[in-house]
């Protein structure tokens, strides 16, 4: 993988030709997996970022997204490997989340370096609408609300999240089902997609399943192994999960799917949005011929009255004389000097100054 460090999180773009890789070096690689060459650093965080632990490929192949211990979220050009976004601080709405009234002012987004995990897998949607980030802690005086944000692709120029799930601890890891669902028949549409998507949020101990029409989790699975949840992956079809733990074992999760709604196909998918145009493209500005004064006086044109005339520089002024002999010299002579025109015989035999 080139790194000077431990990789930390993998992602797969959406062609299968290439991988990124974070690292504990503070960098982020991407590599051509069919020669093993770096195509593309994409981004150097050395001294910027701490540690980052999370990374996902846009379905649409247009970003890559990292998370950090730093409490930030970098959204990244794929191509060329520019930061086109950093999300770590927002001023969010009053509302109220439960017994806790959240004020309207700035707040920190995600959880500190103390979050004891082995990475924040931040996830896109399989449509690619949708960037699920966990991590979230809003600090509220001597309070800690945790949980997950979503943010919309149509509106990640305004760089603030569409919505924050809460939850009971903190969440570190989102794997999203590859499956697309119809939408239940009620009012409640908080993403405002004409599809649902289901994803899972892990947190130490539990698994809570949420999709993007209702507020509040659809799912809750919790107390299945002895040491702290670890990873988790859905299968293709999305009827399967497995869940690793720090003990070792795996856990085996059978859904019923069905249950949660009709599977959408590929072909069946409504248009949504259009993406933000981030990525600027710079224009080169056309340059400006100059005509030669030179060539101006042969055309028989004169220049006109705003025409700016290149400066003399203050030099000695120089008479150039042609020779009589078929000499490749110039025979110069300086101001000074007596010139053969005032009555002075100058032989062309015996040049004043040979200039090649």
């Amino acid at each position: 993988m080139n790194h000077d460090s431990e990789v930390t999180n993998l992602a797969w773009s959406p062609d299968g030709k290439f991988l990124a890789s974070v690292s504990n070096d503070e960098s982020l690689f991407v590599h051509d997996v069919m020669s093993g060459r770096i195509r593309k650093r994409c981004v150097s965080v050395r001294n910027l970022r701490h540690f980052p632990s999370g990374v996902a490929w846009d379905p649409k192949g247009k970003y890559i997204v990292t998370m950090s211990t730093d409490r930030k979220m970098d959204l990244i050009d794929a191509a060329k490997g520019t930061r086109l976004r950093a999300f770590g601080v927002c001023a969010l709405p009053s509302v109220d989340i439960g017994d806790i009234t959240l004020e309207h002012k700035v707040y920190k987004l995600f959880h500190d370096d103390q979050l004891m995990s082995f990475q924040r897998g931040v996830a896109f949607s399989p449509c690619g609408q949708l960037i699920i980030a966990p991590c979230a802690d809003l600090e509220v005086g001597t309070h800690d609300l945790y949980g997950t944000l979503i943010f919309r692709r149509s509106d990640l120029e305004n760089d603030k999240p569409l919505a924050f799930l809460p939850c009971p601890k903190a969440t570190f890891l989102i794997r999203c089902c590859p499956l697309l669902m119809t939408l239940e028949k009620e009012e409640e549409n908080y993403t405002g997609l004409p599809h649902r998507v289901l994803w899972l949020a892990l947190t130490k101990d539990s698994v809570y399943f949420y999709d993007s029409q209702h507020r509040n989790p659809i799912g809750l699975v919790e107390n299945i192994q002895y040491n702290s949840l670890t990873d988790a992956a859905w299968s293709s079809d999305g009827k399967n999960i497995v869940i690793s733990s720090l003990e070792g074992y795996c856990t085996f999760l059978k859904l019923t799917v069905d249950k949660w709604g009709c599977q959408i196909q590929s072909e069946d998918l409504k248009e949504c949005p259009p993406s933000p145009q981030l990525i600027q493209t710079k224009k080169r500005k056309p340059r400006e011929k100059k005509v030669k004064e030179t060539k101006e006086e042969e055309a028989g044109e004169s220049p006109g009255p705003n025409a700016q005339k290149t400066p003399l520089r203050p030099t000695a002024q120089q008479t150039i004389t042609t020779p009589k002999s078929g000499n490749l010299f110039r025979y110069l002579q300086t101001k000074g000097e007596e010139s053969p025109h005032n009555g002075a015989t100058a032989s062309p035999t015996t040049p004043t100054r040979y200039v090649l």
